[in-house]
């Protein structure tokens, strides 16, 4: 079913949860980072200027995409301070301080890993189904 198709009778029955809002800025760097335009994820006051890097931000073939892929990426963005802490305090010796400037590299990087895991379909149905976060999400 096309994304865009969604009822709330739909959602209901997938067993997603309403009420958590998705945020187009968090949106757009989500798309970006899937895009791997990690460039473009610190400068969003141009993709909401200009016309075409909209339209290519929020593509068309978004609308007929697995919703819980975009959530499942989407949600990354909220554990990636605990994920660069934890990178940084593994190599606290080697002085990894520059690591928390690599955010939305490491945020694009996590993306890919995630669409490539064997078990995706089990993490799609664990965490795909809200937008909201999940405690044991970062695990």
């Amino acid at each position: 079913m096309r994304f865009s198709a969604y009822l709330d009778s739909d959602i209901e029955d997938m067993g997603m949860v309403q009420g958590k809002a998705i945020e187009i800025k968090r949106l757009a760097q989500t798309f970006l980072a899937i895009q791997g335009e990690i460039d473009k994820m610190s400068s969003l006051p141009n993709v909401f200027d200009s016309d075409e890097t909209y339209k290519q931000t929020f593509r068309d073939k978004y609308l007929d995409s697995d919703v819980r892929k975009i959530l499942l990426a989407y949600k990354i963005q909220f554990n990636l301070t605990l994920f660069v802490l934890e990178i940084q305090e593994k190599g606290a010796q080697k002085n990894y301080e520059y690591f928390r400037r690599t955010r939305n590299l490491l945020w694009a990087l996590l993306i890919q890993g995630i669409l490539n895991l064997p078990d995706l379909p089990d993490l799609l149905d664990e965490y795909g189904g809200r937008p909201t976060m999940e405690t044991d999400y970062k695990e």
